[in-house]
C-alpha cells in the first residue's frame, strides 16, 4: 500500500526516450496507489516511447487493492515537455485502468494545463489519454494550449480516439468534465483505421461512463477521419446527450470542425 504526495516538483530539462516503455511520465510512471496527491508539479522534459502509457506527469494510474478504494487528486500541476507514444498518452496522465474489483476509486484533476505537442498511434488527450476503469472521473478547469495528434501507417488500427481534454473515458462510475478548454488544433492522419473519433474536448464518451459534459469551449480546428466535432465525437447513443452539451454550438464540415 502506498500513501503518497508528490508536491512543487519540476524535473531538470532534456529529453527521455524509451523503447517499448509502458507507464513512461515526468513525474510517476506507474503509479499503483490507494491515495496519491499531485500538486503543484511541472514536468519540461520531452518524453518519448514506443509503447503504452506515456505522459507529463503519471504515466499509469491503477489500484491493485480487492478491499479498498484509491483516491487520486492532481491540482495545479503543467506540462511543458514534448510527448509521444503508441496507445494512451497524455500531457497530465496516460491511463488510469482497472486491476481489481473494488468500487470507489476517484481521480480528481483540477487546474491543469498542457503546453506542448501530443502525438500518439491511437489514444491521446491534452489532459489523459484514456480512462477505461470503474473510476469517477472529474476533470475541471484544465487547459490544452498545444496540438494532439495521431499518425500511424502500418497495419490497419482497429480504433483510434482524440480529444483536447481526454482521448477517451468509458467504463466509469460517473463525474464530470466542466469549465476546461482546447486552444489548438486536434489532427489524425490514419486513414486505415476502422474506427475513430476526433473531438476537440473528448473523443469517446462511452454511455456507459455516467460523465457530463458542461461549460466548456474549442476554438480550435478538428481535423480527422469518420467521426470528427468540435466537443465530443463519440456519445455512442446516450439518451442525455443534449443535456451533456449544447449541440448548437458543434458544426460539422466535410472532415474539418471549427
Amino acid at each position: 500500500t502506498n500513501y503518497a504526495t508528490v508536491q512543487g516538483s519540476t524535473p531538470p530539462t532534456g529529453t527521455a526516450v524509451a523503447t517499448g516503455a509502458h507507464g513512461m511520465a515526468g513525474i510517476v510512471g506507474d503509479a499503483d496507489i490507494i491515495n496519491l496527491t499531485v500538486d503543484g508539479c511541472s514536468n519540461y522534459s520531452n518524453l518519448s516511447a514506443g509503447n503504452y502509457y506515456i505522459a507529463g506527469i503519471i504515466g499509469y494510474i491503477k489500484n491493485s487493492s480487492t478491499t479498498t478504494a484509491a483516491t487520486v487528486n492532481i491540482n495545479d500541476t503543467h506540462n511543458y515537455g514534448q510527448i509521444n507514444g503508441g496507445m494512451n498518452v497524455g500531457g497530465i496522465i496516460g491511463v488510469v485502468m482497472d486491476t481489481s474489483s473494488v468500487s470507489g476509486n476517484v481521480v480528481t484533476i483540477t487546474d491543469c494545463t498542457n503546453n506542448n505537442s501530443i502525438s500518439c498511434i491511437r489514444f491521446g488527450g491534452g489532459i489523459v489519454g484514456g480512462i477505461t476503469s470503474s473510476w469517477q472521473t472529474i476533470i475541471d478547469s484544465c487547459i490544452n494550449n498545444n496540438a494532439i495528434s495521431a499518425s500511424f501507417s502500418g497495419t490497419t488500427e482497429t480504433t483510434v480516439n482524440l480529444g483536447g481534454i481526454a482521448g477517451y473515458i468509458e467504463y466509469g462510475s460517473g463525474g464530470s468534465i466542466t469549465n476546461c478548454s482546447n486552444s489548438n488544433t486536434v489532427q489524425m492522419t490514419v486513414n486505415n483505421a476502422t474506427g475513430t473519433n476526433v473531438g476537440g474536448i473528448v473523443g469517446r464518451l462511452a454511455p456507459n461512463s455516467g460523465v457530463t459534459v458542461e461549460d466548456c469551449e474549442n476554438t480550435s480546428q478538428i481535423t480527422g477521419y469518420k467521426n470528427i466535432a468540435k466537443m465530443i465525437a463519440s456519445h455512442h447513443g446516450r439518451s442525455d446527450w443534449g443535456a451533456m452539451i449544447d449541440r448548437s454550438e458543434e458544426r460539422r464540415v466535410g472532415k474539418e470542425c471549427r
